[in-house]
C-alpha cells in the first residue's frame, strides 16, 4: 500500500474509533525511526483527553488495523495534542477559539513581532486576537505567523 492510501485509511480508521465515544481525530503520525515504529493517533475532546478514553480508542483502532499494513512490527498510541501543540489549521483555530494564545510572527506588525491574546475570530487569511487587556483586538495574516500555540500560564 503506497503512503498515501496508507495514511488515508488509518485516518479513516481513528476518525471512526474516536468519533464512537464523541472524540475527534487531530491526527496520524507514523514514528518510523523508532523501533518498533509508532503508528499515533492524536485525539481532541473539548473537556480534556482522558486516560481510559485513549485505551478505549486505542482498543477500537487495534479492531480495525491490519497488521498486514506495515512489512515491520508497530506500536499503537493514542494521545491529547497537548496544551504546546503549534495551530496550524483552521480545525487547530476552531479547537482554541477562545483561548489565550501566543502568536510569533516572521516580520513585525505594528510595530511587533509577538502578540499574546485570545483568538476571537479567523478566516481562511487571517486571525483576530482580543488582546489580554481584552480592550483592543489586532488581526494578523496567517501567512505573517511563525508559530502560535496555546499559552500556558503558571
Amino acid at each position: 500500500m503506497k503512503q498515501k492510501e496508507l495514511m488515508t485509511h488509518l485516518n479513516e480508521i481513528g476518525q471512526k474509533a474516536a468519533e464512537s465515544i464523541g472524540y475527534e481525530l487531530v491526527e496520524v503520525k507514523i514514528q518510523r525511526k523508532q523501533n518498533p515504529n509508532i503508528v499515533l493517533f492524536v485525539v481532541f475532546h473539548p473537556d480534556g483527553v482522558k486516560i481510559d478514553d485513549c485505551s478505549v480508542i486505542s482498543k477500537k483502532i487495534d479492531e480495525e488495523m491490519d497488521a498486514e499494513l506495515f512489512d515491520q512490527p508497530y506500536m499503537l498510541e493514542v494521545s491529547s495534542p497537548g496544551l504546546d501543540r503549534p495551530i496550524k489549521t483552521q480545525d487547530d483555530l476552531r479547537r482554541n477559539k477562545g483561548k489565550l494564545v501566543e502568536a510569533h510572527l516572521y516580520v513585525q506588525h505594528e510595530g511587533q513581532k509577538e502578540f499574546h491574546g485570545y483568538i476571537e475570530s479567523f478566516d481562511k487569511d487571517t486571525v483576530t486576537l482580543k488582546m489580554e487587556d481584552e480592550e483592543s483586538s489586532v488581526t494578523l495574516p496567517l501567512s505573517s505567523i511563525s508559530l502560535m500555540r496555546q499559552l500556558i500560564l503558571f
